[in-house]
Formats: structure tokens, sequence, C-alpha cells
């Protein structure tokens, strides 16, 4: 298994709340590609302008979209 942890920095100028929608949008797809074990996105910090997401994938293939 490939485990991954991520953490995203929005962008001044970029709205914090439609970039935390659009991962989320982009978690439920993720969800369904094969290979796809868990793919979650967190707030982690409103401040800070933090988003985190954590994968599980099967295997590297997988991971990278092979």
């Amino acid at each position: 298994m490939v485990y991954l942890t991520v953490c995203l920095n929005v962008l001044d100028g970029v709205d914090y709340d439609e970039a935390y929608q659009a991962a989320k949008e982009v978690e439920a797809l993720t969800n369904k590609e094969d290979g796809c074990i868990y793919f979650h996105v967190y707030p982690a910090s409103r401040e800070k302008r933090q988003i985190m997401i954590w994968e599980i994938w099967k295997d590297i293939l997988g991971c990278a979209g092979i």
C-alpha cells in the first residue's frame, strides 16, 4: 500500500472556501478510482490557509493513475 499526506497552501487572492470545496469535489471523484482505498480532504488551518489530504492507495501504479 501507498500512504500519502499532502498539505496544500491556498495562495493569497484565492478564496479559501472555494479552494476547499474544489478539493472536496476531487475527493468524491478520487474515492471512485481503481486502486484508491481512502482519500480524505480536511481543512487543516484556515488562518494559515492550509488544506490537508490523506490518501491510501492499493499500490504505486494506482496512485500515479497508471
